[in-house]
């Protein structure tokens, strides 16, 4: 899955952002969702390489709990968009 695609954004000039967030599993995506509802600017960093990837289950995740972790991230980026 590609990482989130910011239009328009030069990251070579000087921007600033209300948070940085590094890594886009299912913690990162919540917390740049949390940003993003009180209208703050977020960036996040991927290397769209998850430790899960191997797991056919994601566990202990608040209202996803049993289901695989590219559908949660695949949601995450949804409902940021």
């Amino acid at each position: 899955m590609p990482a989130l695609e910011l239009p328009n954004l030069n990251l070579s000039s000087k921007h600033l952002f209300d948070a940085i967030i590094v890594g886009a599993g299912p913690a990162g995506l919540s917390a740049a969702l949390a940003w993003s509802r009180v209208r703050r600017t977020t960036v996040v960093f991927t290397s769209s390489q998850y430790r899960d990837e191997k797991a056919h289950m994601a566990h202990t995740i608040l209202s996803r709990d049993h289901q695989p972790a590219s559908k949660i991230r695949r949601i995450g980026r949804e409902q940021i968009e």
